[in-house]
């Protein structure tokens, strides 16, 4: 997949945003959604499609979204208090993945697909996920079909890098029944470049696995949402070949994050990619996820046909420009 930013976006500025992404970059976007007690839906964070086949999609994210944005919906008044360690609290990272109180949002060609989520994978401190999803309907092949494929890159300082993810995410227009339920969500995609401006391999302020600091500012909502750099093309364009994911950005002000003429601070969490093989096909690709927490999804691991009709439940999307 690539995009139409040439490496020169900058001009002089500490960042920049390409004004309208292009459209197709949906299509290896995900928007995690989170059910409370109550039903009421929450957007989390963003993921990003490194393998689509077909029923199946493999997303990164990234893991606070799950172990703190999915926890804090599904239990949002715990008995705990909030200053407690959670090496304290046993279960403290468990979260339910079954269709009721977790999905992930999809879209693609005009379609907005509400995806269950089987499993997921996720390290803590180096704050990196990996989550598999398939559509409402398993019997459906078509719905996968573009994935980004992955850099093994060795980040350095003053290099540029394009950040891409959701952000101005919300929900309104609820309506349920007991069979049937509809929202609209809303969110804004945004693509911004900026430079490196520190590189981390033990870890940096939330971040505690290997890491760059850049000068791009990020919002909420768009954690979990790809990194890639800016190699200079004769045509001008890039390739958007991931090698990291936005993690946070510890500045909270956003009427700040809007100056170009400011740097940000963001950090990426480095993939933990070991090599990168081209194949006729695309590529293979070996990872290396150590001291992950797994679950899986038990509703579809007990009775996969039966875990899609639960609830029908049909989202309208709302793409926000400025």
């Amino acid at each position: 997949m690539q995009g139409q930013m040439s490496s020169s976006v900058l001009h002089n500025f500490a960042w920049n945003e390409l004004k309208k992404p292009p459209d197709s970059m949906h299509s290896v976007l995900v928007t995690l959604l989170a059910f409370g007690p109550d039903r009421s839906p929450t957007l989390i964070g963003t993921g990003f499609i490194v393998g689509a086949y077909g029923n199946r999609a493999l997303v990164f994210s990234a893991a606070h979204n799950l172990h703190e944005g999915v926890k804090k919906v599904q239990e949002p008044n715990p008995l705990h208090h909030l200053s407690a360690l959670r090496e304290f609290l046993p279960g403290f990272d468990e979260i339910a993945l079954d269709q009721k109180v977790l999905r992930g949002i999809y879209v693609a060609n005009g379609r907005v697909e509400v995806c269950v989520i089987h499993g997921v994978l996720w390290n803590t401190a180096t704050d990196i996920a990996l989550m598999l999803l398939a559509p409402q309907d398993i019997a459906n092949e078509t719905v996968f079909r573009t994935h980004l494929q992955l850099e093994d890159y060795s980040p350095r300082i003053g290099d540029e890098v394009c950040m891409l993810g959701y952000a101005d995410m919300t929900v309104d227009e609820c309506v349920k029944d007991d069979r049937f339920e509809m929202f609209t969500a809303k969110s804004r995609l945004i693509l911004r470049a900026g430079r490196i401006k520190g590189v981390h391999s033990e870890g940096h302020i939330l971040c505690r696995g290997p890491c760059v600091e850049t000068t791009i500012p990020v919002f909420g909502g768009m954690s979990g949402g790809p990194v890639f750099r800016i190699p200079k093309t004769e045509r001008g364009e890039i390739a958007l070949k991931p090698f990291a994911l936005i993690s946070h950005d510890p500045d909270e002000s956003s009427k700040e994050k809007n100056d170009r003429s400011l740097e940000g601070s963001s950090v990426a969490a480095l993939l933990p990619i070991t090599s990168v093989k081209k194949t006729l096909d695309g590529q293979q690709v070996q990872l290396k996820l150590s001291n992950v927490k797994s679950i899986r999804n038990e509703e579809v691991a007990k009775e996969p046909a039966a875990a899609y009709k639960l609830r029908e439940l049909q989202v309208r999307w709302n793409p926000i420009s400025r």
